[in-house]
């Protein structure tokens, strides 16, 4: 959700409505440069997104994947001290104390977001990376800067996740169409969620103390997440390609995504 970063660098706004434009406006510009870039230097990719052969399927098996990814979200924020980094929180803050403008901010974080940056991140970085290195590293590389774009340390895990997960999908399927919808759903639902979040809970997990020891209970749920996204990604990813694949691409798939992008310019 790099539309939310953007949002809280307005964070000090006291205007929410002025918040919106400005995060609305910017991400119009990136996605408009960035859809003008990719159509015309990266048509393959473009042309993905429009695929007649789509699987949609694919929707059930990604159920598993979110949930996994919220437990193994209470994990990692179980890492992150304290006040260390409640400026997400404080800007989340301020949309739930106002649900009607909600569902204004679902067109940046569930529509425009998606797509802008699938097309970055899956579209060209992952290729660039997926170029020079093997799949692990342009796994784990395209995840790790996906969430440092993110600009707070409160979505940092998160979207590292997201980012490992998303790249798994776009090396076995080579259709970012998927990732995309994947994206949005998830963007969705963590914008639909506030509906039902009052805002001095979200301000109570800034004051949960953390101790060095780890409560049983949040092992487990990262180790049920790591269960259920490691199932999800492997149902996905037969479901889609039609293949009991192994979810760490093997030289053939990893050889068919490269080739899937070649000769770019000869297409435009």
């Amino acid at each position: 959700m790099f539309s939310a970063g953007l949002g809280v660098l307005f964070k000090g706004s006291e205007n929410l409505g002025i918040t919106l434009f400005l995060t609305t406006s910017l991400s119009l510009i990136m996605f408009f440069v960035v859809y003008s870039f990719v159509k015309n230097k990266h048509k393959k990719v473009f042309l993905g997104m429009f695929s007649r052969d789509i699987n949609f399927n694919f929707l059930y098996t990604i159920i598993p994947m979110i949930v996994g990814t919220m437990l193994l979200n209470i994990f990692f924020n179980y890492l992150i001290p304290t006040g260390q980094d409640n400026t997400y929180n404080e800007f989340m803050m301020k949309i739930a104390t106002d649900k009607s403008i909600i569902i204004l901010f679902i067109i940046p974080i569930a529509i425009i977001a998606p797509i802008t940056e699938e097309l970055i991140f899956r579209g060209m970085i992952l290729k660039g990376i997926a170029s020079n290195h093997n799949a692990i590293m342009a796994i784990f590389l395209s995840a790790f800067l996906f969430s440092i774009i993110h600009l707070n340390l409160a979505q940092i895990p998160n979207a590292f996740i997201l980012g490992v997960i998303f790249a798994f999908i776009m090396l076995h399927t080579k259709n970012i169409f998927y990732t995309i919808i994947y994206h949005a759903i998830n963007n969705f639902f963590v914008t639909f969620m506030l509906f039902f979040v009052k805002p001095e809970d979200l301000r109570k997990t800034d004051e949960i103390p953390k101790d060095i020891a780890f409560p049983l209970g949040v092992i487990i749920f990262a180790v049920v997440g790591v269960l259920l996204i490691f199932i999800g990604l492997k149902w996905t990813i037969k479901i889609i390609t039609r293949e009991d694949r192994s979810i760490i691409p093997d030289k053939r798939v990893y050889n068919d995504y490269l080739a899937s992008f070649d000769n770019n310019e000869a297409d435009d």
